[in-house]
């Protein structure tokens, strides 16, 4: 059978049985579509061990693929072809024996102190319900800066969804008993008692 089926097969599956997003059905489609151009493989037949692992070194070397667009590549094909292990359509899943790279360490990207100051400029400027989510806002945003913020965070507006605010559980109002109700009027009755000799030595 042939791969571009097996692909429209798969991505169905994806999309109406796994709920997965229009993004991941994409990156398949091009991930899959990408190895068969490279190896010329379009029958689910002539899919080999040896055709994977030339496919993910060519791309290392020849494409200068990074770690993580490698390791993006892998993930597709070893869903797929584990799709197709359970279909029957393979005997084994031949991306499987694949050592992805290790990725490499790299510091996460910042704001530089304009962008930092402009987003402070912008959070005591918004139109805020209180005065108190203003100056709240206003620290979370700038410890978040402090701490490190990511810039994709920033972008997507994902820290300003978390300011909403929270909604608060009802506190039940405690009744008052009659007996209640009767001790609080006698003391209110001795505090006035209380008062009348000091007020007519005040006039006297």
């Amino acid at each position: 059978m042939t791969i571009s089926c097996l692909v429209d097969q798969f991505c169905d599956y994806s999309t109406y049985m796994k709920n997965y997003s229009p993004d991941t059905i994409r990156r398949y489609r091009s991930n899959i579509k990408l190895f068969c151009k490279l190896t010329g493989v379009e029958n689910i037949d002539q899919v080999t061990d040896a055709a994977v692992h030339q496919f993910f070194f060519d791309g290392r070397r020849n494409r200068e693929w990074s770690a993580v667009t490698f390791i993006t590549y892998h993930k597709s094909l070893t869903v797929f072809f584990r799709w197709c292990v359970k279909g029957r359509y393979l005997v084994k899943n031949p991306a499987d024996d694949v050592e992805e790279p290790t990725l490499e360490k790299k510091l996460p990207s910042k704001l530089n102190q304009e962008q930092a100051l402009r987003v402070l400029e912008y959070i005591d400027n918004y139109r805020w319900e209180s005065q108190f989510l203003r100056r709240r806002n206003h620290a979370i945003f700038a410890m978040f800066i402090f701490a490190g913020l990511r810039r994709r965070d920033r972008e997507r507006g994902r820290a300003r969804r978390r300011l909403r605010r929270p909604e608060l559980p009802a506190v039940r109002r405690r009744e008052t008993l009659p007996g209640q109700l009767r001790l609080r009027e006698r003391e209110v009755r001795r505090r006035r008692l209380r008062e009348l000799p000091r007020q007519g030595q005040e006039r006297g």
